[in-house]
């Protein structure tokens, strides 16, 4: 079984610092992953996004705690 590092971004200088970590790399591409929730308003709202490149951990956004 393969082991996916994972690395939590939960403020905006996180995710600042990661994404220009993934864009230094230059990645020929990347993989992305949302969640969404639905339950008390008819338009679903997003929460969560997992954005990952390779030989790096996958950046799991919590969109609750970023401005």
């Amino acid at each position: 079984m393969t082991q996916i590092a994972l690395q939590f971004i939960e403020n905006d200088k996180a995710l600042k610092l990661a994404i220009d970590n993934y864009h230094a790399q230059e990645p020929t591409f990347l993989t992305v992953d949302t969640e969404f929730t639905r339950r008390t308003t008819y338009w679903p709202k997003l929460e969560l996004i997992q954005i990952g490149i390779p030989n790096e951990p996958v950046l799991v956004i919590d969109c609750k705690t970023i401005t």
